[in-house]
């Protein structure tokens, strides 16, 4: 049975962007389960007493039903090279437990982090939504391999812009954001010209 998983972000106790998490956990678990009844995570999630008020990652694994749950301290990882990767068989629609597929694409690279691109068309980063800056808006690939919590949150805020973007075009863009759930905007980020093909 597949096996997938929900990462939320802890801070100071708190979880954050649960309404995205519950959506997309009970939309997976209807996909593949055909499971109707709707779980709120809030309401079965408990933070141990023992965190600090720093940044972690509840890392929830599930199928039919929850298998585990931890949370780990976060660090986010610094992002020096980045290396274009043509690849038309990826599939990553569901955040499955099993990554196989991604983190070959990154070992294979040699590089700190990479853009997929499926069709001719950009779409993620190994564990990242993209977004691309030109100075003035902000863009992200409209057919991601996953529709990330962060990015639905942010495309509903009105702060995206849904566009296909192809290789070519990533030269016209000033600079590039690493988003998750548990990196914002501008927290992770490198200049356009440093992307190698």
């Amino acid at each position: 049975m597949s096996r997938l998983i929900e990462t939320i972000k802890v801070y100071k106790k708190n979880f954050f962007n649960i309404d995205y998490h519950n959506r997309r956990f009970n939309s997976s678990r209807y996909f593949l389960f055909g499971i109707k009844n709707e779980i709120y995570l809030e309401e079965i999630l408990t933070i141990p007493e023992d965190i600090t008020d720093g940044l972690y990652k509840c890392r929830i694994v599930y199928s039919d039903k929850i298998h585990s749950v931890e949370y780990i301290p976060y660090k986010r990882k610094a992002i020096n090279t980045v290396k274009i990767i043509f690849n038309d068989d990826i599939d990553y629609k569901l955040k499955y437990e099993d990554r196989s597929g991604l983190n070959a694409l990154l070992k294979n690279a040699e590089s700190d982090e990479i853009i997929v691109v499926k069709n001719n068309k950009v779409t993620d980063a190994s564990i990242y939504n993209l977004v691309f800056d030109d100075g003035a808006k902000l863009y992200t690939p409209a057919q991601p391999l996953l529709k990330g919590t962060k990015r639905e949150k942010l495309l509903a805020e009105g702060f995206l812009i849904e566009s296909d973007i192809e290789p070519d075009d990533i030269s016209g863009f000033k600079r590039i954001h690493f988003i998750n759930a548990l990196t914002d905007l501008n927290e992770v980020t490198v200049s356009a010209e440093s992307v190698k093909q």
